[in-house]
């Protein structure tokens, strides 16, 4: 009679991650910002990814300022039809969406013939889901979203 034992079935079998398969598309990475009376207040970072006309919460972005505001020493972002509140502002990219989990200091667990095996990658964007990344991976890779370390055997679940 053999008895199951987990440390014998890692060992031979690797051990089993959760994996996702790397393919470029076009999406929505949502960026927040608070809106009162349709303008919102950002720093110099945040400003430069803010477009003229991308959608924010239902309404759009109307005028992004050059310049900062000397009374709050931020950035003034107008928008029109906007609710007060917190609301997103929908970044597209076309990139490699990644589960935000799975990147750790920019670089990811890529499986390779069956061991896992990092790979530094380039985060564009991210929000509370997802990374948008766009150069470290290829078409086809398959990214391991389980916690491993390098050089692990592993078996990616079906």
């Amino acid at each position: 009679m053999v008895v199951f034992n987990p440390v014998r079935d890692s060992n031979t079998n690797g051990v089993l991650v959760n994996s996702v398969v790397a393919s470029r598309q076009d999406g929505v990475i949502n960026l927040p910002i608070v809106v009162k009376d349709n303008r919102a207040f950002v720093s110099d970072a945040r400003r430069k990814k803010i477009r003229v006309g991308q959608n924010v919460g239902g309404g759009t972005v109307v005028s992004v300022a050059d310049t900062i505001d000397y009374d709050s020493g931020m950035y003034i972002i107008k928008t029109r039809n906007v609710d007060d509140g917190v609301n997103f502002i929908e970044m597209k990219y076309n990139c490699y969406y990644i589960p935000v989990y799975a990147v750790h200091d920019g670089v990811v667990m890529i499986a390779d013939a069956g061991v896992a095996t990092p790979r530094a990658v380039s985060v564009v964007a991210q929000d509370s889901e997802h990374a948008c990344v766009t150069d470290g991976i290829d078409a086809g890779d398959v990214v391991i979203v389980s916690n491993v370390d390098a050089g692990q055997k592993i078996h990616v679940k079906k």
